[in-house]
């Protein structure tokens, strides 16, 4: 082996450099994972925490299993703003996008239960949804798409 050669392979000026710019690439590809994983879990959690206060809200509604609409148009209304804004009178939606739709189901009380549902035939059951389309800071990082859109369901038994 040469003189140059063997000088070559003993010095060591520039590996760290070396390996850093080996390194360097993993860990930003982690960062914005974490970032990615934080939002998706922020906007989840409001989504989820909009549709339960929502479904809670529309229990105590005025709501009649013996009409066409159970939940009136206008309480509809009510329940979809709050899931939306956070608000009944709120506009501006909690996260960007969020839709919110409330629906109620009337249920046949076959179980005959007893207490507050006690001689009724059908027991209104709330159900909230809202959707959320989340745009992606790195669209393609690690394989995610431009938009991810996530749905949160709450539903609650009529209480009022």
């Amino acid at each position: 082996m040469s003189d140059a050669a063997r000088r070559f392979r003993s010095d060591r000026k520039g590996a760290a450099a070396a390996e850093f710019a080996l390194v360097v690439p993993l860990l930003a590809v982690l960062l914005f994972a974490f970032i990615e994983g934080g939002r998706m879990f922020w906007a989840y959690s409001i989504a989820s925490a909009a549709a339960r206060d929502a479904a809670r809200f529309a229990a105590r509604l005025q709501i009649d299993c013996s009409k066409a609409t159970p939940l009136p148009i206008a309480s509809k209304g009510l329940v979809e703003t709050l899931a939306r804004t956070g608000s009944v009178s709120g506009t501006t939606p909690l996260i960007a996008g969020l839709t919110a739709t409330a629906t109620v189901t009337c249920v046949n009380n076959t179980a005959a239960y007893s207490g507050r549902y006690e001689n009724l035939t059908q027991i209104p059951v709330v159900n909230v949804t809202t959707t959320v389309p989340l745009p992606m800071l790195m669209p393609g990082l690690l394989g995610m798409p431009q938009t991810l859109t996530f749905t949160v369901s709450n539903q609650q038994a009529w209480t009022e």
